[in-house]
């Protein structure tokens, strides 16, 4: 059989079980997903906006909260799951069909998975065979499958993030795919707002080391990346990168009560709630204005200042609490107790450590072709280890990992 078929065929299989995820486990509370209320937003004709996500204590502030549900411009998420939500709930048919269409481009976009992991790993390795098991093995990831299931729209950011350092690799490695590194990467810094950083490097380290031709990443990537940039500059009459509260990011991760998970030792979810009163208050007394979300996050700035000057150990050892989920399992996560989410992470977690050390052994892969992958990965353990560790956001740098598996899983193939 074809390689071109086994890799279709894997594709296929892979749609198939996303949706059978989708239909198993239907998504409830949309109410729940910022992507999902802002994308309502839009299609009622109040633009890219949302009130702050919070119950209000004054009686004032909750009526006005109550009276609209975007008072104000924002940036509070990055902008393309929103848009794309958008554009399939402004489609004529009831809400309950738009979410289930919503589902299926996901699950298409999922089902291309197992291709982005062959041509990654093909690249990196020059070896169809290694490139086939890693596309395969992609299947057996299931946490990486559910990505689809849901409205957080996940499965973008993981397709693009496996593309980003794809990318990356070739472009350092033999001067291609220049453009497309821009295109991806400032995709990829309008779907996760953290990887602006990264993106710069990833494109700046091409134009260093191709010269001549390495400047177009970079300018593709600007292209991409300043529409939203100069939006909100017009907007929220501040210059926002990508989004308006990186630090309550932060602040969810080193509170009072934060265990370096998105979830209290409670179970219960950390955000601003009863459990906070003094920032609520806070929340409420700020005014509505344009640069309400950065007025807001401005309180989360000084909490998370407050919390690490006062208490400088706790806050490292919940850095390497978080880093250490991050490469293993996120113990407070209700749903991380399943074996089904459990076996499949500690089993990538092995393949793929035994996969590098085959890799430093035998020096199967070029510097200038493996750099962009341990960027990545030492980038955002220190984005989890200064934020909070969630299994989506596990999936998303985990996924990565798939174009090496090939080489373990092949080693006892002979």
């Amino acid at each position: 059989m074809s390689k071109t078929r086994i890799v279709l065929i894997l594709c296929t299989l892979s749609f198939v079980a996303r949706a059978v995820l989708a239909i198993v486990q239907p998504p409830e509370d949309l109410g729940r997903y910022e992507q999902i209320t802002i994308a309502r937003n839009i299609v009622q004709g109040h633009g890219f906006r949302m009130n702050w996500p919070y119950a209000p204590l004054d009686s004032a502030r909750s009526a006005a909260w109550a009276s609209s549900p975007a008072l104000y411009p924002g940036a509070f998420m990055p902008p393309v799951v929103p848009i794309i939500d958008a554009a399939v709930l402004s489609l004529p048919m009831s809400e309950p069909s738009n979410i289930n269409l919503l589902l299926l481009l996901q699950c298409i976009v999922g089902g291309c998975i197992p291709a982005l992991v062959y041509v990654a790993a093909r690249a990196l390795l020059h070896n169809d065979r290694i490139a086939l098991w890693s596309a395969g093995a992609s299947l057996l990831y299931v946490p990486l499958l559910v990505t689809s299931a849901t409205p957080a729209g996940s499965v973008f950011y993981v397709a693009a993030g496996i593309g980003a350092v794809h990318c990356c690799s070739v472009a350092w490695q033999r001067g291609n795919l220049l453009w497309q590194l821009g295109a991806v990467c400032g995709l990829l810094s309008l779907l996760r707002s953290e990887f602006l950083i990264l993106g710069i490097v990833f494109c700046a380290g091409a134009w260093i080391r191709q010269r001549r031709r390495g400047w177009m990443a970079l300018a593709t990537m600007i292209v991409v990346v300043a529409p939203w940039t100069i939006r909100n500059a017009v907007e929220l009459e501040r210059i926002v990168p990508v989004i308006t509260h990186p630090y309550r990011e932060v602040w969810r991760g080193n509170n009072p009560i934060a265990t370096g998970s998105g979830y209290a030792a409670d179970g219960r979810d950390i955000w601003e709630d009863d459990r906070f009163p003094s920032i609520v208050r806070a929340l409420d007394s700020v005014p509505i204005s344009p640069s309400y979300e950065l007025d807001a996050d401005a309180i989360f700035k000084r909490e998370v200042m407050a919390f690490v000057s006062a208490n400088p150990l706790a806050a490292l050892k919940l850095s390497m609490k978080k880093v250490a989920m991050l490469w293993s399992i996120d113990v407070y996560y209700p749903k991380a107790r399943h074996p089904l989410y459990i076996i499949p992470t500690l089993a990538l977690l092995a393949v793929f450590a035994g996969s590098m050390v085959v890799v430093v052994k035998r020096k199967m892969i070029g510097l200038a072709a493996l750099l962009p992958y341990v960027l990545f990965w030492v980038y955002y353990s220190a984005v989890v280890g200064a934020t909070y560790m969630l299994p989506r956001y596990q999936v998303f740098i985990l996924a990565t990992t798939m174009p090496f598996v090939g080489i373990f899983l092949t080693k006892f193939r002979r």
